[in-house]
């Protein structure tokens, strides 16, 4: 009985050692790797992008954060700008959110106020203030346009503004277009 057992022992031994030893042989063929069949981009719902008010908040940071250089909020109702509709209201909302999260800053528009910080004045550009001044729907997402002017350090005030016009579609802000404001034409600065 005994022989018996050792028998089945040596055995299951043998067959465990056989295994491994076939498991970790090197193979001597080449490796087929399976092929992968393209698949389409998932594309997140377009009120994904949207940040929430709790986001906006979060990108507007403290007093102490770099993320206050850059001020967007939506064009106040007065002389320029009309009244707007709740629906108006809610894509201007959008807008800001969309701006504050994307923060843009194309070279036209450092270009344009160049002067500002090679001038011989007691103030340089230190961040951005903006405007949501319009916001049109277009297919597959929104156009927006900004009235921007710097924010400089000091106490004077830079009275010129620049446009810029984008296109947001599909998660993705794409810079169309800038031009200076011709109501302020020139060097224009508030003491």
């Amino acid at each position: 009985m005994k022989i018996n057992k050792i028998a089945v022992v040596w055995a299951f031994v043998m067959l465990l050692a056989c295994g491994y030893l076939a498991a970790s042989a090197p193979s001597k063929g080449p490796i087929k790797k399976r092929k992968l069949a393209p698949q389409a981009p998932v594309r997140m719902p377009r009120e994904n992008f949207i940040p929430t008010p709790e986001q906006v908040a979060q990108f507007q940071g403290d007093g102490n954060d770099p993320a206050r250089l850059y001020t967007i909020k939506p064009a106040l109702i007065g002389a320029e700008v009309k009244e707007r509709t709740p629906q108006e209201d809610k894509l201007f909302g959008q807008a800001t959110a969309i701006m504050l999260r994307e923060r843009p800053v194309p070279p036209d528009r450092v270009q344009f106020f160049k002067w500002v910080d090679e001038g011989d004045f007691h103030f340089k550009t230190c961040g951005w203030s903006a405007w949501v001044y319009n916001v049109t729907p277009i297919p597959g997402g929104l156009g927006i346009t900004l009235k921007v002017w710097p924010k400089v350090t000091g106490d004077a005030l830079i009275a010129n503004s620049y446009y810029e016009e984008y296109a947001w579609t599909d998660g993705v802000l794409t810079y169309v277009k800038g031009y200076g404001n011709p109501k302020t034409p020139g060097k224009m600065v508030h003491w």
